[in-house]
C-alpha cells in the first residue's frame, strides 16, 4: 500500500516546541502565564477576599487526614484543582518555572495522600459520604471529576516527564476498569444502561483517550525493562 506523504507527514508539535509571535494570541498566552495560573493558585488555596471561598485545595487536605473539617463546595470541586494542574503543566513545559514547579509537585503529594488504597480518588465522598461511592454516576460527578484528573496526570508527564501524578491517575483508571467490570457494565460511550445514557459523556470520551495514553506510557516501560533483563 502506497503511503499517503501528506497525512504521514502531519504531526502534532510539542507545546515546547511552539512559539506564538503574534500579538493578539501571544497576550493571552502571556495573561494565563503571569496572570490566570497565580490568580487561581490563590483562588484554590482561600487567599482571596471573596464572598464565596473555593475550599478545593482545603477539602484534599481534609481528606488527607492532615486537617479536620467538612467538605465544603460543589460535588465536583476537585475538578478545580485538576484543571489547575493541566493548565500549571502547559505553562511548565513552554516556560520553565521552579517556584510553579515546586507548587504542582506539593499539589501532587497532597493529593497521593488523599486518594484511597484500591486507587478511589474524590473528597467529596471521602470526607461527607464515604458509604455512597458510585451510587449516583450523572449527578455526582465522580467520573467528570476523575477524568479531569486524568488529564492532569498526563499533561504533568509530558510537561515534566515526571510520574508522580501519572502513577496516581493509574490506580484510578485501574479501578473504573475493576468497578465497571464488577457491575457488569460495557465500557461504551453510547450505553450506560438499556434505558440511561452514560453521563458526562465528552469528559469520560477524553478521559478513556487519556487513559489508553496510560497504557501505552505503561507498555513501554515493559518493554523496555524485559530489554534490559533479557537482552
Amino acid at each position: 500500500m502506497t503511503e499517503n506523504p501528506f497525512t504521514t507527514s502531519l504531526k502534532s508539535p510539542e507545546i515546547k516546541d511552539v512559539t506564538i509571535k503574534d500579538p493578539f494570541w501571544g497576550r493571552y498566552v502571556d495573561l494565563v502565564r503571569y496572570v490566570v495560573v497565580p490568580y487561581q493558585w490563590e483562588i484554590l488555596n482561600d487567599l482571596v477576599d471573596i464572598p464565596i471561598k473555593s475550599h478545593a485545595m482545603k477539602n484534599f487536605k481534609i481528606a488527607a487526614g492532615l486537617e479536620n473539617g467538612e467538605f465544603e463546595g460543589f460535588v465536583f470541586q476537585d475538578s478545580d484543582v485538576a484543571k489547575w494542574l493541566e493548565a500549571a503543566s502547559y505553562v511548565l513545559e513552554k516556560y520553565p518555572n521552579p517556584d510553579l514547579e515546586k507548587k504542582v509537585d506539593k499539589v501532587i503529594e497532597l493529593i497521593g495522600k488523599a486518594q484511597w488504597e484500591d486507587g478511589y480518588l474524590n473528597t467529596y465522598f471521602t470526607i461527607k459520604e464515604k458509604g455512597k461511592r458510585w451510587t449516583n454516576l450523572e449527578e455526582c460527578h465522580e467520573l467528570y471529576t476523575a477524568g479531569h484528573m486524568i488529564e492532569a496526570g498526563v499533561a504533568h508527564f509530558l510537561a515534566t516527564g515526571k510520574t508522580s501524578l501519572l502513577e496516581i491517575v493509574k490506580k484510578l483508571a485501574d479501578l473504573f476498569k475493576r468497578i465497571l467490570q464488577k457491575l457488569g457494565k460495557t465500557i461504551c460511550f453510547v450505553n450506560w444502561t438499556k434505558k440511561k445514557k452514560l453521563p458526562h459523556l465528552s469528559m469520560i470520551s477524553i478521559m478513556w483517550q487519556s487513559c489508553f495514553f496510560i497504557c501505552i506510557f505503561h507498555l513501554f516501560n515493559l518493554l523496555h525493562f524485559n530489554n534490559k533483563v533479557f537482552n
